[in-house]
């Protein structure tokens, strides 16, 4: 890097830099007193997969080698609650195929789907996603929620569902910050309209990073003038959560490489590998909320569907990232390690706020459900109308062959040639179970978790034989039928003979 380079660096660096340089910032290394350090590993990916102006070709050959690399890669490895590595996926797109194969990934316990925008007037993108006004931008993602949640993404798991998002901004420019890369000043207020929890843009590696660092925050600047988390109020124990995004950051600071100091951003990349020390100093930045600094969040981020770092960053750099936190976490003091989405991360962040103390797993789900594609594949879009203890409903959004699983207390498996709805409940007044369906053709399936090991079946509004099989070896039943005509298929089972 020439002389000028390094001069518009520290420019560009200026606003957090000189803070930095002249503050005990190093001082937050934590003493090694023996208390155990609870760390909550989450790693956020501005997952593009059209980058590059990749065609839809090599798009979803990008999503579908991560849909099949991620779980060999990473399958050996454990927290200490038995979580396999949780990544986030802040995705950037409209195709619902990459929706699916993530969604798949989700289901299977390896991560969450957060949203991702590009929207200034100079980012690389098509033009259909240039929006540099509060109105336009709003209806865009307003649009990419209801996308989303065709898929499970972005939508809770509870009786009332609720569209709610993390988000990460295009090149770092949230809230107006980089007016080329976005234009919308007041957008920090639009995303909580829109329902979003937190921010996790942050560290950045230009000047659209605050001064404030390594902390959580809320933005307290004028939400009208743009760059309004420039000032803000760090989080606490016994603080009230605000009706406000939440910025939640990552590591950053300076470490000496050779006789120069160089950024620590957390940045993860195919020429920007882990190593043990790197991660020893994300978590020497022991971010956490004021009061609880024995739960410490670590927050790195990548461009996982970059073509290069498909090739040479999906496999042994990424083993070789949770071999050192499996190594670590065997040391002494002891570190707890938690992998844990962007959601998650925020929800424990909400319970120490609230005081909670002790394992932070438990709070996991705290104050935001689980998304919705976390507890049901679906190969077909579909509209979550409910989901809890007493059950589950949901509405096919066409007419082809369905195929459905659902996790939970009452979990589930149903194939359907022509499904419309399928609504699954406890039936308070007899005590048993009941599974609805509307559609035509043949519909199977199996049901788990059930209180009685004797079954009785009954028919309603249908024509033709419904037939029931005990599981073997489990508390359920598998059944198969069909729909003569389009109609409502109707199962009553568990109840007492």
């Amino acid at each position: 890097m020439g002389r000028k380079s390094r001069l518009q660096a520290f420019r560009d660096r200026k606003q957090w830099l000189i803070p930095y340089l002249f503050s005990q910032e190093d001082q937050r290394t934590p003493k090694h007193d023996n208390v155990p350090k609870h760390i909550l590993f989450s790693f956020v990916d501005h997952f593009e997969p059209g980058h590059g102006k990749a065609d839809w070709v090599e798009q979803l050959a990008r999503v579908e080698h991560w849909h099949r690399r991620y779980p060999e890669v990473v399958r050996s490895f454990k927290d200490s609650e038995g979580h396999r590595p949780r990544h986030t996926w802040f995705y950037l797109g409209e195709e619902p195929e990459h929706l699916k194969r993530l969604g798949e990934l989700c289901f299977q316990g390896f991560g969450e789907i957060e949203l991702h925008i590009h929207h200034g007037s100079k980012d690389n993108i098509p033009d259909q996603w240039k929006h540099n006004s509060r109105e336009t931008l709003g209806r865009y993602i307003q649009n990419q929620l209801n996308f989303f949640s065709r898929y499970g993404a972005l939508i809770t798991a509870e009786e009332s569902p609720q569209r709610v998002f993390g988000f990460l901004h295009g090149m770092f420019a949230l809230d107006n910050s980089l007016p080329d890369y976005c234009g919308v000043s007041g957008e920090l207020r639009l995303l909580r309209e829109l329902g979003c929890y937190g921010d996790f843009t942050f560290p950045a590696p230009g000047k659209s990073q605050p001064s404030i660092i390594n902390r959580h925050y809320y933005p307290t600047g004028n939400p009208e003038k743009g760059s309004s988390y420039f000032q803000g109020e760090e989080i606490k124990v016994g603080s009230e959560p605000r009706d406000a995004v939440l910025i939640f950051q990552g590591p950053l600071g300076l470490v000496r490489k050779g006789i120069r100091f160089k950024v620590e951003d957390g940045h993860l990349d195919w020429n920007l590998l882990p190593t043990r020390e790197r991660v020893l100093f994300w978590i020497s930045r022991v971010i956490h909320v004021k009061g609880r600094p024995e739960w410490v969040f670590v927050k790195v981020y990548t461009h996982g569907a970059m073509a290069r770092n498909i090739e040479e960053f999906l496999g042994e750099p990424m083993a070789k990232l949770h071999q050192v936190l499996r190594e670590l976490s065997h040391e002494s003091p002891p570190l707890i390690l938690h992998y844990v989405t962007a959601r998650e991360a925020f929800n424990i962040a909400m319970a120490a706020m609230a005081g909670k103390s002790g394992d932070p797993g438990e709070f996991r789900n705290f104050f935001i459900p689980p998304y919705a594609n976390t507890l049901i594949y679906c190969n077909r879009p579909y509209r979550l109308e409910e989901y809890s203890r007493q059950g589950w409903s949901l509405q096919l959004l066409d007419c082809k062959e369905a195929h459905l699983k659902v996790k939970g207390d009452l979990e589930a498996e149903v194939r359907g040639e022509s499904l419309e709805e399928i609504r699954l409940y406890r039936d308070d007044r007899s005590g048993g179970m009941i599974l609805q369906a509307r559609g035509k053709g043949k519909v199977d399936g199996s049901f788990k978790n059930l209180k009685e090991r004797e079954f009785c079946g009954e028919r309603r509004g249908l024509e033709g034989a419904v037939s029931f099989s005990p599981l073997s070896g489990d508390l359920g039943l598998s059944f198969s039928s069909s729909f003569s005509s389009t109609g409502i298929l109707k199962f009553v089972w568990g109840l007492p003979r």
